[in-house]
């Protein structure tokens, strides 16, 4: 019996302690909300950012690949600029 009664009292402390734990993370949460929020938008941001400069970078890439296949095009008809030769 008396162990019984050890069990309900220690049951009832931990349901205590545990519903004032979650109320204070809670609360705690609350007051974290506007700095979490900042960190989000900060992340969008910088995902914003990352991807207008890799389009850049693909961009150059095209670039640079269409003059290169130009050239080598130039280079392969000479540079008369005729059609290429004939095999």
């Amino acid at each position: 019996m008396a162990n019984l009664l050890e069990m309900v009292i220690g049951g009832a402390a931990a349901g205590v302690g545990f519903v004032l734990g979650a109320s204070g993370a809670l609360m705690g949460a609350q007051k974290l909300r506007p700095a979490a929020r900042q960190a989000i938008k900060g992340f969008i941001v910088a995902t914003e950012r990352a991807r207008e400069m890799t389009a850049e970078v693909a961009e150059t890439i095209e670039d640079l690949y269409a003059e290169a296949k130009a050239e080598r095009e130039a280079e392969i008809r000479g540079t008369t600029g005729g059609p290429p030769p004939t095999l």
